[in-house]
């Protein structure tokens, strides 16, 4: 499991926000606290969607699914994640393997490098 700090532009439907995100490879998905995501206007699902999902130290947390377009290094990509309270993170976002995949990237402990393998260009709302 690898974690890196990566300073990221969020957006939603009607803002976009500057971030210094958690990406997690031990994360299967990707979270955002509820002030950010209502700030933004996250894209919501067709349906709503409750999710429970269980954090490092056992507990579980409920939260919600949205949709948030994410740039960083001049890409960009739309990915799936879930919101929490803020209370219950200590991150603004955390982003995990599903963000990585979309953008073929990969982290380099030894150099603290996060490196995109597949760039989609910056195109925001």
């Amino acid at each position: 499991m690898s974690i890196i700090k990566k300073d990221v532009i969020v957006a939603g439907m009607k803002k976009e926000e500057k971030l210094n995100a958690l990406i997690d490879t031990g994360s299967s998905a990707n979270y955002i606290k509820k002030s950010i995501a209502d700030r933004i206007s996250a894209i919501p699902p067709p349906k709503k969607i409750k999710t429970k999902t269980v954090v490092g130290n056992g507990s579980i947390i409920e939260g919600e699914t949205a949709g948030i377009f994410v740039k960083v290094d001049d890409c960009s990509t739309m990915i799936p994640v879930i919101v929490h309270d803020d209370n219950k993170m200590t991150e603004d976002i955390i982003l995990g393997v599903g963000f990585m995949q979309s953008l073929h990237a990969e982290i380099d402990m030894k150099e603290d490098t996060f490196e995109i393998k597949r760039c989609i260009p910056f195109q925001m709302i």
